[in-house]
């Protein structure tokens, strides 16, 4: 797995929410940087449908049901 700079490892949630993993945390770094799923994928060396995946991870993990809203949770819990 491709490190990003300032990436944490599986990091603990502050809620009774199950953790995000390292690679889901990394997609939505990178998403709340306005990155496209193309964009992303090359970044991290995956496949888009890999991103796409993760990302739902992430989503369903932050109780949101879109992207942007994930972003603005993982924000609101010091994760990105």
């Amino acid at each position: 797995m491709k490190r990003l700079p300032g990436d944490l490892p599986h990091v603990p949630p502050s809620s009774g929410l199950p953790a995000l993993t390292p690679r889901e945390l990394q997609v939505v770094r990178l998403l709340s940087r306005q990155q496209s799923t193309s964009q992303i994928a090359t970044a991290l060396s995956i496949s888009t449908n890999t991103v796409r995946t993760r990302a739902h991870h992430a989503e369903r993990k932050l109780g949101a049901d879109s992207r942007d809203k994930a972003t603005r949770a993982a924000r609101d819990r010091g994760l990105i």
